[in-house]
């Protein structure tokens, strides 16, 4: 079980991104890397901070919806 985010998060999008891009899968599995590894504790610490307070709740939640509409749009043209 513990392989399921390794294989979510660190293979599948750069199988994608190769699909899409013409790019090597090295290359992309290197930036994929980078933004998960070092991105992704930053944004999950901040998320996990506001739910457990409480505060804020409403405008992180609206905050992931944007970011998820945008980054739904962004692939739509990219594609």
């Amino acid at each position: 079980m513990s392989a399921i985010p390794w294989i979510s998060g660190f293979i599948l999008p750069v199988i994608v991104w190769t699909q899409i891009t013409d790019y090597n899968w090295f290359a992309l599995f290197i930036v994929n890397f980078a933004v998960v590894w070092l991105i992704g504790p930053w944004l999950t610490k901040g998320f996990l901070v506001r739910f457990a307070s409480g505060e804020g709740l409403g405008k992180d939640m609206f905050t992931a919806f944007v970011a998820g509409i945008v980054v739904l749009i962004i692939g739509l043209f990219i594609k």
